[in-house]
């Protein structure tokens, strides 16, 4: 048997592989049941086998992969169950992240969150209407980008690092098994519309230091969110 020696792999190429592959599961790249090639993901990846294994390991405690001995690792379909258990913490965290947010967010959060929103609602100007054609794998693409990096700069701005990582977690894991489900159909004008407006509201409620209404307006993100979500794995769920 050979055994690799990996105390010299470079955290930062493990770390390369991980937010590679995480990349992909929260894009919808790697559909359930997918099976993850080592080789073909450090090739991906620009790191060697090692970095991507541990990567996978990792990707495997939080939940997201299945490794079956003898088989691989696999991504995982989630139960509808998980899902509404994930909305549940998601609820009970990050909302409580944005208030903390709406007390403590400093001037360059507050610009980064609006320069991203101004992006943001030129991208929603070009999903184009239904009928005409359908929004493209792109736009979901830089759609997901931007909704992660705006709940990214909320968790920073709440000032509270174990609140942030415990919401950052519940969130990946999250989003990954919903990315599941954003075929680039789903990603009409008017979710564009009601998204943008929601999140403009957030960050007005961050902007006057409104506690409440910055808890309330990432409440009512959440709960959209999950309406979708644990219809489409509803929906596919196999008959018992």
């Amino acid at each position: 048997m050979i055994y690799h020696d990996i105390s010299d792999v470079k955290p930062n190429q493990t770390l390369r592989a991980y937010a590679h592959i995480r990349r992909r599961l929260l894009r919808g790249e790697l559909p359930p049941g997918a099976r993850l090639v080592n080789r073909a993901l450090a090739r991906a990846a620009g790191t060697s086998a090692i970095p991507v294994r541990e990567a996978i390991s990792r990707l495997a405690s939080e939940g997201l992969v299945e490794i079956l001995p003898g088989a691989g690792a696999f991504v995982r379909r989630p139960a509808p169950r998980e899902i509404e258990q994930l909305y549940d913490l998601r609820e009970a965290l990050e909302p409580l992240a944005a208030g903390e947010a709406a007390r403590n967010a400093g001037a360059s959060h507050l610009a980064a969150l609006e320069a991203l929103l101004r992006d943001w609602t030129g991208l929603a100007r070009t999903i184009p209407p239904p009928g005409s054609a359908r929004a493209s794998r792109a736009h979901m693409d830089r759609w997901i980008d931007h909704d992660e990096r705006f709940h990214t700069i909320v968790l920073d701005a709440a000032g509270n690092p174990w609140l942030s990582r415990m919401a950052a977690s519940v969130r990946l894991i999250g989003q990954a098994f919903a990315a599941q489900r954003p075929e680039p159909a789903l990603l009409t004008p008017a979710v564009a519309s009601r998204t943008i407006r929601n999140h403009a509201a957030l960050v007005e409620a961050i902007r006057r230091r409104d506690v409440r209404a910055a808890r309330s307006w990432m409440t009512t993100q959440l709960r959209e969110g999950r309406k979708l979500v644990v219809a489409y794995f509803r929906d596919r769920e196999p008959p018992a």
